[in-house]
């Protein structure tokens, strides 16, 4: 979705914009529904505090606007994601220390 928003505003008409926000786990029906158990929801623990529909709400009309096609709320979790891209032979062991991280944070809620 990364690089096909950014295609597409490269391609857009002149006072088209599109952008991209990529938040962590957001507090909502579809979050609760995870199986705990899951790569999906330990990953999702993983990246420090769930956010709240109005963090991502206030993140995305930031985004009217701005030149900024791509944004991560928390942002430091997109510098890991293009870290993770430049070795992706390291991705694997990397997702199996942030599914470590995410267990223990739902262990600590």
């Amino acid at each position: 979705m990364v690089s096909l928003s950014s295609s597409v505003n490269a391609e857009a008409p002149r006072g088209v914009r599109v952008h991209a926000l990529c938040p962590d786990g957001a507090d909502t029906a579809m979050l609760a529904a995870q199986d705990p158990d899951g790569m999906g929801a330990q990953l999702v623990h993983s990246g420090g505090p769930i956010l709240t529909v109005d963090q991502v709400a206030t993140a995305a009309v930031a985004l009217l606007g701005s030149r900024r096609v791509v944004r991560t709320v928390p942002g430091w979790r997109g510098g890991v994601a293009r870290a993770a891209a430049l070795t992706p032979g390291a991705a694997p062991h990397v997702v199996g220390l942030f599914a470590a991280q995410g267990r223990r944070s739902m262990r600590r809620r």
